[in-house]
């Protein structure tokens, strides 16, 4: 696709492998990027899909929800039909996450009294 812009020459049409497949390989690439930002799914908090063919919702929709640990863990959603999706795929995503807070900071170890000394003033 670089090489054709490039030298501008039309893209390359998308080689369109069936709708399951193409689910699939945009939902394990969101799950790459959130796990490589620290994340995980179940920390999307909104998700638009474009579905070049609203026929294909059910199909989407079944595999879309074994991404996420529970029912309880799917973000909002907002599902259309595009007119036409970049290279013809049958469906874009896009996702808005965050990245879960990590640990607590280590606490510093508490102060050792020494015996018969006290931290208050007399």
């Amino acid at each position: 696709m670089r090489e054709a812009r490039e030298k501008g020459l039309p893209i390359p049409p998308f080689p369109n492998p069936p709708f399951e497949q193409q689910v699939r390989l945009v939902m394990d690439n969101m799950k790459k990027l959130a796990e490589a930002a620290g994340s995980n799914m179940d920390c999307l908090l909104k998700v638009i899909v474009w579905l070049r063919d609203q026929r294909d919702a059910e199909e989407f929709d079944r595999i879309y929800r074994t991404y996420f640990t529970s029912r309880e863990t799917l973000p909002a959603r907002t599902r259309i039909q595009a007119g036409r999706t970049p290279m013809d795929c049958a469906l874009e995503v896009e996702a808005i996450g965050y990245v879960p807070a990590r640990s607590a900071r280590k606490t510093a170890p508490a102060r050792k009294r020494r015996a018969g000394h006290s931290s208050r003033k007399r």
